[in-house]
């Protein structure tokens, strides 16, 4: 089961990045890529790529593509890094984030929660700007199909169950919906 996250609305990003000139946007192939093919019916990942795991993630690199665009027309110098599951990042790619984080004010995390707090963590310190792109609402079971083209996948939106976190207003603390979308 996948953690399903949304964007934040983009005057949200923009808030949390004033005073940025140059930012680095991480973007993680995993559940943030599921969670934007079936928000915002893109290809899932190519089938035709065989260049690993980080650079197949069609709709996390469609939605990095457009935020760093967005950002551009912002003033914001952008660049991009992926990194296969920040929420499980591994010593070189920690490396690597602190090395790209050192010439910015800003890191922007396309990714769940799990993703912003591995990179949030590794960055503590730095003096740099963490910022999340993503909001994470629940968790996901995606059945993944094939395009008719046979270059994509794709999330089946008629055979996604999303459980959503919910939040009771009785203060008590998290819960869960018990319905899918």
């Amino acid at each position: 089961m996948g953690v399903y996250c949304q964007m934040l609305a983009d005057e949200k990003i923009m808030k949390s990045l004033e005073g940025v000139k140059k930012a680095l946007v991480l973007t993680c192939p995993g559940c943030a890529c599921e969670s934007l093919s079936y928000d915002k019916g893109l290809p899932n990942r190519s089938l035709n790529d065989g260049k690993g795991f980080e650079n197949i993630a069609v709709a996390v690199h469609k939605e990095r593509d457009r935020i760093k665009d967005f950002f551009s027309r912002a003033g914001i110098k952008t660049n991009t890094m992926t990194v296969a599951f920040p929420c499980e990042l591994v010593e070189t790619d920690c490396r690597q984030i602190v090395k790209m984080a050192e010439d910015v004010d800003a890191v922007c995390v396309l990714a769940c929660t799990g993703g912003f707090l591995g990179i949030r963590d590794i960055l503590a310190g730095c003096g740099v700007k963490i910022a999340p792109l993503m909001r994470s609402v629940g968790t996901f079971v995606f059945h993944i199909g094939i395009d008719d083209s046979g270059n994509y996948t794709f999330v089946e939106r008629e055979n996604a169950r999303i459980l959503r976190f919910s939040t009771r207003e009785s203060g008590r603390g998290a819960g869960f919906q018990g319905n899918a979308d």
